[in-house]
């Protein structure tokens, strides 16, 4: 019967495994009377690698922090422009002209219940799920629930506004891998639910 491949598959097992081999080639080269210098050019790759997924990885938080800033930001700007606006067009002299001059006038969107459905994918990506979902005028954000491995009802996951959202949560069981599924569903202005869940999308968690 053939082996398994000894490389692991997933990014962080991997990286994990090329410092165990770097800690220990020498050991090896020395036992099997090999010079020192053996191994230098798949050393380079091996660093080189490692170096290059470091960086990444890095990035990667860099622009998940950064996004959860402006997710942030934008809920404060949004909490304050709203009622400032409102008190604009209660003030003696407004105007739609000057309403509109600053953006603040427009016909407000509606949403049919029947339409408003966001559309989900899932993808496994650098150790977390990934869900990518589209936008609504009407909606501020997109709630998601999600049900895995055993469970036997979906559960509140997160509200989110920029997509896309990242599950980085360990599996139930880190010793196999997991079963996850996901819907999700407008959120307007006010907080409420609006129309229709997305369809549930499964994706298996190494």
């Amino acid at each position: 019967m053939a082996k398994k491949d000894y490389l692991p598959n997933e990014v962080d097992d991997l990286d994990t495994w090329y410092q165990t081999w770097l800690n220990g080639i020498s050991a090896v080269l020395t036992a099997l009377g090999l010079a020192g210098t053996h191994a230098d050019a798949t050393k380079t790759k091996v660093t080189q690698c490692r170096t290059s997924f470091q960086t990444w990885k890095d990035l990667k938080q860099d622009a998940s922090e950064a996004s959860e800033n402006f997710k942030t930001d934008r809920g404060g700007a949004e909490d304050a422009i709203r009622p400032y606006s409102k008190n604009l067009k209660s003030t003696p002299g407004y105007t739609t002209a000057l309403g509109a001059s600053i953006g603040i006038e427009g016909p407000e969107e509606s949403v049919d219940p029947s339409t408003a459905k966001p559309k989900v994918k899932a993808s496994y990506e650098g150790g977390e799920v990934v869900l990518k979902f589209n936008t609504h005028p009407a909606a501020r954000s997109i709630r998601f629930n999600s049900k895995r491995a055993s469970e036997m009802s979906f559960t509140f996951l997160s509200d989110d506004t920029n997509p896309p959202y990242n599950d980085n949560r360990q599996n139930l069981d880190p010793s196999k891998p997991e079963n996850r599924e996901y819907t999700g569903q407008y959120v307007d202005k006010s907080g409420n639910l609006i129309g229709q869940p997305s369809d549930i999308v499964k994706i298996t968690v190494p």
